[in-house]
């Protein structure tokens, strides 16, 4: 069989269309591949910034945690489930203490959204040692204590033990009886499936600096930006380990509070080319004295509590809008007169309004409602119809119910109200 090596240009033309993670699977595989595959694009569907220590690139979730392994006999139960579950997402010390607080250690490049990160470290409050004698004392006359340990108290027994070690570990100057180490955990599909360990390495750094070195190899040394459809932004309280000079090419920025709040942080890796961005998402109402949103597209935004709903969408000037909100109560007179105004506005022509309900509102009998003399109504489908007003002008409104989606690592389950503002049909066709 004739095996010919494939060319440069060929290789470059092949990579350039690979997944993302499988392309990080190749570099890893393949050092030798890694120089090329940098000098080509790399294009992300869909990269979350989850915690500290996770971030997701399409369907893969990439965790980094710390196991402790016994180096004699078998390691004790609470230790066993840590490890299972991928390990705690914190540093020890060397007695076994728990130190998140070292994770707030800045390095350049990193993203730093300046809200406070409450951190206790283990072994600087009261000794655990004191605790468990209050308990005793406490439960001096309880059967369960004085004589032992019963199964409903074996538990707590053993999650007391297991705290106290540290303790001991430093009263007596001894070294815990265990190797740490930092595993790479991966998760296929939604957050909530199960992760498998697929690498481990000896605690020899911090987490935040094996989280660094990770994000530097996927993301450092390109020498274009990477291209990202959607780009999310979990919790401002994370440290986003990112390379010196990475610079990212966004279509749509999804982020947990006002983008306003956070833009000045990001504007450093953001690519020129991406700017303004096209689509805003955000939990919180749309605020139009940000040039981020003004500036956008499409805007999403999630809470309508305070908000005169209609009347807001009204005045919003984006050509695509939509609204998150499973509480809201929808009102199918200020809905109707919604549509009235929609078509009586030429500058509405092509604008795109998706209300994203809760599930057992009774929109479709509002469909039955419209009628004649009010709006002519063209029914296209189950859930589909078209209205028109007297002016001729058009819009189609379409409704699915039952619908999961991903929003910020949780799976939500809405009816859409698809509203789009056609025209006038004559002048269309």
């Amino acid at each position: 069989m004739d095996r010919k090596a494939l060319s440069y240009d060929a290789l470059r033309s092949i990579l350039g269309h690979i997944e993302a993670n499988k392309r990080i699977q190749i570099a890893i595989a393949c050092p030798s591949l890694q120089k090329v595959e940098k000098s080509i694009p790399l294009k992300i569907d869909r990269l979350d910034f989850v915690s500290n220590y996770e971030v997701q690139i399409n369907n893969i979730l990439y965790s980094f945690g710390m196991i402790r392994q016994y180096r004699e006999g078998t390691a004790p139960e609470p230790f066993r489930s840590i490890n299972k579950n991928g390990g705690i997402n914190c540093d020890l010390d060397e007695w076994g203490f728990r130190k998140p607080s070292y994770r707030l250690t800045e390095t350049p490049g990193d993203i730093y959204f300046g809200d406070v990160l409450e951190d206790s470290d283990e072994g600087n409050d009261e000794d655990l040692e004191r605790v468990v004698q209050k308990f005793r004392f406490f439960h001096s006359g309880d059967e369960a204590v004085v004589n032992g340990r019963p199964k409903k108290m074996s538990v707590w027994w053993m999650n007391t033990g297991y705290k106290l070690l540290p303790y001991r570990c430093r009263k007596n100057n001894v070294k815990p009886a265990h190797d740490c180490f930092v595993q790479l955990n991966l998760t296929t599909g939604e957050i909530e499936q199960p992760s498998r360990p697929v690498g481990k390495v000896p605690y020899t750094k911090k987490l935040h600096e094996v989280m660094k070195a990770f994000m530097t190899f996927i993301f450092g040394g390109r020498s274009c930006p990477v291209q990202v459809n959607c780009l999310e932004i979990y919790s401002t309280t994370q440290i986003i380990r990112l390379p010196v000079g990475v610079k990212f090419s966004v279509h749509e920025l999804r982020v947990p509070r006002k983008v306003s709040s956070i833009s000045k942080f990001l504007l450093p890796v953001l690519d020129e080319s991406s700017l303004p961005i096209k689509h805003i998402n955000q939990e919180e109402p749309v605020d139009l004295n940000d040039p981020f949103v003004a500036n956008a597209e499409e805007v999403t935004f999630h809470d309508g509590f305070n908000l005169n709903l209609f009347e807001f969408l009204l005045n919003l000037p984006h050509s695509k809008i939509n609204f998150f909100c499973k509480f809201y109560i929808y009102n199918e007179e200020d809905f109707i007169e919604f549509l009235e105004k929609l078509m009586e506005n030429e500058e509405k022509v092509g604008a795109i309004y998706q209300l994203r309900l809760e599930v057992n509102q009774n929109i479709m009998e509002t469909f039955f409602k419209i009628e004649n003399g009010l709006m002519k109504r063209e029914i296209t489908g189950e859930r589909d119809l078209i209205i028109q007003s007297k002016s001729s002008r058009e819009v189609q409104i379409t409704y699915i119910k039952d619908v999961e989606q991903m929003y910020f690592g949780r799976i939500e389950s809405y009816c859409i109200l698809r509203i789009q503002v056609l025209g006038n049909r004559q002048e269309t066709n």
